[in-house]
């Protein structure tokens, strides 16, 4: 009898297993199997050419700092909540990548037109450029990672917030 349950079970599963994965092969915005790597042009050009044309790429710590200085982009932490809250850029909102949807209604009301500079630890971290890809879907036309992140922004004391 316990064999048989057993067998039951294990068909279950795998037959489960089966559906699913043939599902999210069929879905147009399946999970892919193997992630791929982001891979952003490094622009460092002059602000005024920044908040002109659409843009998407990735800024050093000097052009990222210039723009938080001229209050000429909206900062975001593409971090989880619990890093977030731990320390962050100052006046720089959470928009955890692991968690985004773009139906929320705080990011339907951003400005798809504002300046966004999204970072996350260094530059060994991706969600920073997950959620960049995401954003981009979405019609959002100015984008910017900072790659140093969080990590390189507090070790130069620079502005922070808990």
């Amino acid at each position: 009898m316990n064999k048989k349950i057993f067998l039951n079970t294990a068909m279950l599963i795998l037959l489960s297993t089966v559906v699913g994965l043939i599902y999210n092969i069929i879905q147009p915005d399946g999970i892919p199997f193997f992630r791929t790597e982001t891979k952003l042009e490094s622009l460092e050009e002059s602000e005024a050419q920044l908040l002109e044309e659409n843009v998407f790429g990735e800024v050093q710590m000097e052009s990222a700092l210039k723009l938080y200085e001229n209050d000429a982009a909206i900062f975001v932490d593409a971090r989880d909540q619990w890093e977030y809250s731990e320390g962050h850029i100052k006046g720089a909102i959470n928009m955890p990548e692991f968690s985004f949807d773009p139906d929320l209604p705080f990011v339907r009301a951003l400005d798809k037109n504002q300046l966004f500079v999204l970072y996350c630890d260094a530059d060994d971290c991706d969600v920073s450029k997950r959620l960049a890809e995401e954003l981009k879907i979405i019609g959002f036309k100015k984008l910017l990672v900072y790659t140093g992140g969080w990590h390189e922004w507090k070790i130069n004391n620079l502005p922070v917030q808990k």
